[in-house]
């Protein structure tokens, strides 16, 4: 009979770990399945990270589209506004030379020797130079402001009279209080009648003094108010006078700022993600840290639960003693599984979270470099438009040189010699 129980004892702790290990394997298949239901979650999400960041590209692409065709625009309308001085310039007339009968008016002999070609330009070029139209419509460089235009210093000195004004009726106001309250008492009987009535002469000649004071600062105020008004309405007049090739150049210094203000942005979101994904890798190492650290509880766990079986098969361990080794190495070991499975999904997820902010900071990179790279871009197109517009005025104001020193060659070159009359 007690053999029959010893052999059935073995058989029954087998069928027990042997459903401990089945629980222990279901267990895995949930956390497994779990697992992959996250990673799923997080791949949809990556891939709308993606196409989200896709969809910012094609605006990126449809502004710098947009800004290209602006300055196309800007460019036909510098070349077109330079054409139309140049054309102008070419259709006036050279100064008139003064006439040989005019000079001979005293009947001496003039007799004017033929003109060499090439002193022929050294003697017909005119002692003032023509004016330069091109050079002012060209240079965007020049100062556009006026004395007309309002500036900080009136705005500021019209706030601060403004302010005396105020402060000055405000003691006014508070000496006119006084005289009232000093009124009051004498009513009341309160107070001596002859102190009273000296300091109510004396309140009634501060509250006559604060109110012409008031009157003065808010005359002041009132002028400098109107000055202020006058001088920016006189602005918005010259502003709206102003030649369009100014309104054409402060469109680009705005259109530069705003790209600069996009390499900042970006900039600032490229560091900003650097830092989230520094913050990402530490947290998935310290995930990896505690992870193996439960592996090697969980593993001692397991050597422990390994000890206690193998002396209750050895007879080492028996009745209630035994019993309860082996619900508390059990029980040790499940834990130990269970964090390990906890730390293993946290250090997956923390990995996941490190490639992802790894993914955004290089996305965040290459956008602000790709940004910075288009900012030099067109500040470099900037300078070679404006070196071919300098080098298209020289040639231009070169050619407009050389055709009207042809046409006053031709003009001296087709005055005949003036004789006196009985010579022959």
């Amino acid at each position: 009979m007690k053999m029959q129980e010893t052999t059935s004892q073995p058989k029954k702790r087998k069928g027990e770990g042997k459903r401990q290990d089945d629980k222990q394997l279901r267990k895995q298949g949930e956390r497994l399945q779990e697992r992959l239901k996250v990673a799923k979650e997080k791949q949809e999400q990556a891939q709308a990270r993606l196409e989200r960041a896709e969809a910012r590209l094609q605006k990126h692409v449809a502004r710098v589209q947009r800004l290209e065709e602006k300055l196309a625009r800007i460019q036909q309308g510098n070349q077109e506004a330079r054409s139309e001085p140049s054309a102008a310039s070419q259709k006036e007339q050279p100064a008139s030379v003064p006439s040989v009968e005019e000079m001979a008016g005293d009947g001496s002999l003039i007799i004017i020797p033929p003109l060499a070609a090439q002193s022929t330009v050294n003697v017909l070029i005119p002692l003032e130079e023509p004016p330069l139209p091109e050079i002012a419509i060209a240079n965007p460089a020049i100062s556009t402001e006026s004395p007309a235009q309002p500036s900080a210093e009136s705005a500021e000195r019209a706030l601060q009279a403004r302010a005396t004004a105020e402060a000055v009726e405000e003691e006014a106001r508070a000496a006119a209080e006084r005289v009232h309250k000093a009124v009051q008492r004498l009513e009341e009987g309160m107070v001596g009648g002859r102190h009273l009535e000296q300091e109510m002469a004396r309140l009634e000649v501060e509250e006559e003094q604060a109110s012409m004071q008031a009157e003065e600062a808010r005359r002041t105020a009132n002028e400098a108010e109107r000055e202020t008004g006058e001088m920016h309405t006189l602005a918005q007049e010259q502003e709206e006078e102003a030649p369009w090739q100014e309104k054409v150049w402060s469109a680009q210094e705005i259109a530069e700022e705003e790209e600069q203000l996009e390499v900042d942005v970006t900039r600032s979101r490229a560091e900003a993600a650097a830092r989230a994904a520094a913050e990402a890798e530490m947290l998935a190492e310290a995930s990896s840290v505690r992870v193996r650290k439960a592996r090697i509880i969980a593993r001692q766990a397991d050597q422990e639960l390994t000890l206690i079986r193998a002396a209750i098969r050895n007879g080492s361990l028996n009745g209630e003693a035994a019993e309860a080794a082996l619900q508390a190495a059990e029980k040790k070991s499940t834990y130990a599984h269970a964090e390990l499975a906890d730390a293993e999904d946290a250090e997956e997820s923390a990995i996941n979270a490190a490639r992802n902010a790894n993914a955004d900071a290089e996305i965040a990179e290459g956008m602000s470099v790709s940004a910075a790279d288009r900012y030099v871009d067109d500040i470099e197109a900037q300078e070679v438009q404006a070196i071919a517009e300098q080098d298209e005025q020289q040639t231009a104001l070169a050619s407009q040189q050389s055709v009207e020193d042809d046409e006053n060659e031709q003009e001296t070159q087709e005055r005949p010699a003036i004789r006196p009359e009985g010579r022959v």
